[in-house]
């Protein structure tokens, strides 16, 4: 082959957040966008125009869900309650959480009573006192930690729902209060406490002044070290019209540093009585260290309306349809513009089971930036079903399963193709040590699994194998939080992928490390 060798794509995981708690962290979230734009695709002979209109291809399934998979719910409104927040962030060291909320650590403090004699009469007064002092994340810290050593004890948990009131969550503040429902032995004292805090809960979920309007963001930096940014394949030869050519670069896996900056902003506005507008914005960019192959820009926005559409047998069900629109650019030369419609179905069971089955349909629109139209054929329509799973274990431990399927139909067959993909998480929270903060570190891990099949061979590649490919990949990731707000993440991962045609075979591991602030 000649021309200039080309460096486009790697092996950078495409994982969703799953829905509510246990969700990926913000910064290796933020690699998702951009190793999906890049790294889903990759060209005949890696070098000329067609590598680039086929690295192309990747901001397919880059725009259409790598920002979906950032989305969390809105803090605010009756109908854009957080989902981040909907779980029970307990913790298993209670001796440690409750010495790091009542500030002691020696003597005869109030925890080593509560231990020595089994009551939690002193730890109650004390988080009632955090309370009245407006030191709610810590009081509810505390009360989380309890919530595991006494399940059954009906003042936590009534407690708990006035602190969510406080805190502007009344979704969250009901799971409480029909937790503590439940409770048997109910004294008249705590029925009538129940009773005022879901006045407040009521209250607080009715459309006002102060309730109108709700904003979340998330802004993250980091850094990325891949084994393979160039993405070569492991082998000294490549098909190139049926017949293997000899090219040792195309075997090449060079490693790259990449420093990559994403923010995520969601606002809502109450329109009526369980109803709600719920938008939501996602920006990425990333800047390789040694070529500008793999830079990326995208925007994606995605306004919509969320309907509370209320409870039956214990489920609670939510329905949020909206429309996408995205812009991105790769490699200086390439342009995507999206539009679709998509519409999400979230059920949540009781405290421990969050469900959502999200739709979705997309027109994708490829452009070459110098005018040259050669990115025509990558123009496409797309369908998707994508069907999530959370489930809290307790304790601080919540997994997570994911499966989606999606269509592509593209102006030319060879680009066309139909993929499952298959996902598990499972994660861990446990008491920070090592700063002073009642916010618990994580540690979690994903593993995913994706087969995808093309509709017809390439003819530029081969006339009469068709593309298929199988890739495993899997993410260990840590959280630390190191403010009430911050929190930086390490995360270290490995992928695979095998295909029929030897082109499109790759591998490799990377690490990053980031910081994220939510405000």
């Amino acid at each position: 082959m000649s021309g200039p060798r080309c460096r486009v794509g790697g092996i950078g995981p495409t994982r969703f957040a799953s829905p509510g708690k246990g969700t990926r962290s913000a910064g290796a979230r933020g690699f998702d966008l951009g190793d999906a734009i890049l790294a889903r695709a990759y060209s005949t002979d890696r070098g000329c125009a067609a590598c680039r209109r086929f690295a192309g291809a990747a901001l397919l399934r880059g725009a259409l869900v790598g920002a979906a998979g950032l989305a969390l719910a809105l803090v605010g409104g009756p109908a854009v309650a957080a989902e981040q927040d909907a779980s029970d962030p307990s913790v298993g060291d209670v001796t440690l959480r409750l010495a790091q909320a009542d500030g002691t650590s020696g003597g005869e403090s109030r925890l080593q009573r509560v231990l020595r004699t089994g009551s939690l009469e002193d730890v109650l007064a004390h988080a009632e006192e955090l309370i009245a002092a407006g030191r709610y994340e810590r009081a509810a810290g505390l009360l989380h930690a309890l919530v595991i050593r006494a399940p059954q004890n009906a003042d936590v948990k009534i407690l708990l729902a006035e602190i969510y009131n406080r805190l502007g969550v009344p979704e969250q503040a009901q799971i409480y209060l029909e937790n503590a429902r439940q409770v048997p032995g109910l004294t008249a004292e705590q029925r009538s406490r129940i009773a005022a805090v879901a006045a407040g809960t009521r209250a607080r979920q009715r459309p006002d002044e102060e309730r109108a309007f709700a904003f979340k963001a998330r802004v993250t930096a980091g850094v990325r070290y891949r084994t393979n940014a160039t993405g070569g394949t492991g082998n000294d030869t490549v098909l190139v019209g049926g017949q293997r050519v000899a090219t040792p670069e195309a075997a090449e896996e060079d490693g790259d540093f990449d420093l990559f900056a994403s923010g995520f902003g969601q606002l809502g506005y109450v329109l009526a009585p369980d109803v709600a507008f719920d938008g939501r914005g996602f920006v990425f960019g990333r800047k390789q260290a040694s070529e500008n192959q793999n830079d990326v820009m995208a925007l994606r926005l995605e306004p919509g309306i969320a309907f509370n559409l209320g409870e039956n047998a214990g489920v609670s069900y939510r329905l949020r349809p909206y429309a996408l629109g995205s812009i991105a650019t790769a490699q200086e030369e390439l342009a995507l513009v999206t539009g679709g419609l998509g519409a999400t179905l979230r059920e949540r069971i009781g405290k421990e089971w969050l469900l959502s089955q999200t739709v979705e349909v997309a027109r994708y629109d490829f452009n070459t930036t110098d005018g040259r139209g050669t990115a025509d054929q990558q123009d496409a329509h797309q369908g998707s079903i994508d069907l999530r799973a959370r489930h809290d274990f307790g304790g601080g431990l919540t997994g997570s399963g994911r499966y989606e399927v999606s269509r592509r139909s593209a102006e030319v067959d060879f680009n066309g193709r139909i993929r499952h993909r298959f996902g598990v998480g499972l994660e861990q929270d446990y008491p920070t040590t090592v700063l002073d903060t009642d916010r618990p570190s994580s540690v979690r891990v994903d593993v995913e699994y994706t087969t995808t099949v093309y509709d017809a061979p390439n003819p530029s590649i081969s006339a009469t194998t068709t593309r298929d490919d199988d890739e495993w990949e899997i993410d260990l990731t840590h959280t630390l939080p190191i403010g009430e707000r911050i929190d930086f993440d390490a995360r270290v991962g490995y992928g695979r992928r095998d295909s029929s045609l030897v082109n499109y075979e790759r591998d490799g591991a990377e690490i990053s490390l980031s910081l994220s602030t939510r405000f």
